[in-house]
């Protein structure tokens, strides 16, 4: 999970999974924030405070790749795993199996 300043800047990074330590987060009311997966088959569940609006809920950060530009979001989740792979070591090791299975592939 990362969390970011209002104007885009990554200020956390934490690494939620189901084998913890952390196995969940509580990201606060209205922070910018985005998941990057390290495994393939992850399931999310998020549960957000009601009532339900739907004119808010896909509110977007002027800063982020456009929901609909498939290879600027990837170029966007590439980025964000190189800015923390020097800090959560998780993020470099995925990268470099990651890395290995496209050589032998």
């Amino acid at each position: 999970m990362v969390r970011f300043s209002e104007d885009g800047a990554p200020i956390e990074g934490i690494v939620v999974g189901a084998d913890g330590p952390v196995r969940g987060v509580e990201v606060p009311a209205g922070a910018w924030h985005c998941l990057v997966s390290l495994e393939s088959n992850t399931v999310l569940f998020e549960v957000k405070e009601g009532p339900y609006d739907a004119a808010t809920d896909k509110r977007f950060a002027r800063w982020s790749p456009p929901e609909e530009d498939r290879e600027a979001g990837l170029a966007y989740m590439a980025q964000l795993r190189a800015h923390f792979a020097s800090v959560i070591p998780e993020i470099a090791a995925r990268d470099l199996i990651e890395a290995e299975e496209d050589d032998i592939c």
